[in-house]
């Protein structure tokens, strides 16, 4: 009879090989990566934050391929997926990452003003964004350990410029 530690090593083994069964199936970029399997990522299918993290890799591995992924990306509007990034990710990204980083960030940022416009229903609406010295304020973000911490201001500042665009009527692009 197996002792309960013996069934739980047993039971995350058998699960840990079904799963990596169902990743290969699914050709996710992290296996096809491990395996230097480049020229079968599909960058148009690559999670936001993947492709977010390893454009780099992808620019230096594969890049032919991310070259034309990224200058069709930015001829049809933004096709790179942001899902679950944050406006102010896609800023940072922007302004401080590397050259890939920031394409594809441009790309992404392209794509989430698209998906606004498409599923917000602004009428008669203004962007607002406090960016006063109180906004500077770092206390409510610090992590022992981190040497940049985040301002309070840098999640607000892009919400602006995601939701501005969107808006309908006399105050379509207009912030304060």
């Amino acid at each position: 009879m197996l002792s309960e530690r013996q069934y739980a090593y047993r039971a995350r083994a058998k699960y840990a090989k079904l799963i990596s069964t169902l990743k290969e199936h699914r050709k996710e970029p992290m296996v096809l990566m491990n395996a230097r399997r480049w020229e079968e990522i599909k960058y148009s299918s690559v999670p936001g934050t993947c492709l977010k993290l390893y454009s780099p890799a992808f620019a230096k591995h594969d890049p032919q391929r991310f070259a034309d992924f990224l200058t069709n990306a930015q001829r049809k509007a933004g096709t790179a997926k942001s899902g679950s990034l944050q406006p102010h990710e896609l800023m940072r990204t922007a302004t401080v990452g590397s050259a890939p980083r920031r394409t594809v960030a441009e790309s992404q940022w392209k794509s989430m003003i698209r998906e606004v416009k498409k599923h917000a229903k602004f009428r008669s609406c203004i962007a607002v964004c406090d960016t006063s010295s109180a906004m500077m304020s770092t206390s409510a973000m610090d992590v022992p350990g981190r040497r940049s911490r985040p301002k309070s201001v840098r999640p607000s500042t892009p919400g602006r410029f995601e939701h501005a665009p969107a808006a309908r009527g006399p105050l379509r692009c207009r912030d304060i």
